[in-house]
């Protein structure tokens, strides 16, 4: 064991490393530094830095002058290879207290406590495991960090020395597979009394073949009728008020068919695979009977319409089609000409989706959700540009496929 006394850092280059000259491509195999607290744990434990030994967020410190007595560890470590990722795995660390006085010895696992022990004998060893899942075959998850902080009565510094053991990425493990969305559903699919009160809603039913944790998000409510208008007490009509928490309005038109609430769902696994469904929440236009399928559906729930003559805005509206379509109106009172674009949000242009002379009245026009090659886009917003003479007019769609 070095003395610390004017020692910046010791790093001992791993075989990566030495193949690349010295210059380091990978996380180093071995590093001894000397510590300092760099902030305190939940239970006012002092958390010590090397380049987050035991919290991933410590930085690395210079070495203090050393002490009369300094501590001295090592620790080797064990771990299964080659592996797969989403495979559980055992990590075993070994610390040996190599000073001449007894040591206070706390072993971490990936930047988790694995074991602390008290007034270890000098020269003698202690073990300490952690079990835990390997999330993907990237780094750093190849390279398990194997730690232990050292403490003696001599000096107020602790020391601290890490392992980084490689693992081999066996590829011939089954690939990750994506969540299920198949049997995603509303916590709640109907809202009764339609009496504009607001009711919590989640999605729930979905699963990972994998058995990986799943993230769930909620990006967008479509409804099939307008909202309220920014005069509206009771507007708007849904909230998000989490990835996967919102809140829906028991709201429909007294004249219609019920009132259908899309939720656009996306859930994730920590590999990135992902899957989408789509989500019906249902405000009846009675008790027991069933919503009608909409035809199209309009643009979220959780902003306001604006003030508008009997509610029929003048303005081109967007509207969502099932299937990833959208459906843009574009009221004239005059012949004019009429050209329709989608640009992504990076502004490229994706669609000419019309441009030809519109006489006076109400047009539809269909985006069927390709690009100009013919090409499904991806689901998300697109900005649809409207130039109707002189006047252009950018609205927001989404495409949910």
């Amino acid at each position: 064991m070095l003395d610390c006394a004017g020692l910046e850092r010791k790093r001992f280059p791993n075989a990566v490393e030495k193949f690349f000259g010295g210059r380091s491509r990978l996380a180093p195999s071995f590093d001894l530094w000397c510590m300092r607290s760099c902030d305190a744990n939940a239970t006012g434990g002092a958390i010590a830095a090397r380049l987050g030994l035991n919290q991933a967020d410590c930085a690395p410190q210079d070495c203090a002058a050393a002490c009369p007595g300094a501590p001295c560890v090592n620790v080797v470590a064990t771990s299964p290879s080659p592996v797969c990722a989403g495979q559980e795995i055992t990590v075993t660390a070994t610390a040996t207290n190599c000073s001449n006085t007894g040591a206070d010895l706390d072993v971490y696992v990936q930047h988790v406590l694995a074991g602390s022990f008290t007034g270890v004998p000098a020269g003698e060893s202690v073990t300490a495991s952690r079990t835990y899942v390997v999330p993907s075959c990237e780094a750093p998850h190849r390279y398990p960090a194997v730690g232990v902080v050292a403490r003696n009565q001599a000096c107020s510094e602790p020391l601290g020395f890490e392992v980084a053991r490689p693992m081999i990425c066996n590829m011939a493990c089954a690939p990750n597979q994506p969540p299920d969305c198949s049997n995603a559903a509303a916590s709640i699919s109907t809202l009764w009394p339609a009496d504009k009160t607001l009711h919590s809603v989640n999605v729930v039913g979905i699963t990972d073949p994998d058995n990986d944790p799943v993230t769930v998000s909620i990006p967008f409510i479509f409804p099939d009728e307008f909202t309220g208008t920014s005069l509206d007490a009771n507007c708007p009509d849904a909230f998000l008020d989490g990835p996967n928490a919102a809140r829906l309005r028991a709201e429909r038109d007294a004249n219609g068919d019920g009132r259908v609430y899309v939720l656009a769902v996306q859930a994730s696994d920590p590999q990135g695979a992902n899957c989408s469904a789509k989500v019906r929440v249902c405000v009846p236009r009675k008790p027991g009977v069933a919503c009608i399928e909409p035809a199209h559906f309009f643009d979220q729930a959780t902003a306001c319409s604006p003030p508008t003559i009997d509610r029929i805005p003048r303005g081109p509206i967007v509207a969502m089609l099932p299937g990833g379509g959208v459906e843009i109106a574009v009221p004239l009172d005059t012949a004019s000409d009429v050209r329709i674009e989608a640009f992504d949000v990076r502004g490229r242009l994706r669609r000419v989706i019309s441009q030809a002379r519109f006489a006076p009245g109400d047009h539809v026009v269909r985006w069927d959700g390709n690009d100009d090659a013919g090409r499904a886009v991806a689901s998300g917003v697109y900005v649809v540009r409207i130039r109707r003479g002189d006047v252009v007019t950018n609205l927001k769609a989404v495409v949910a496929r």
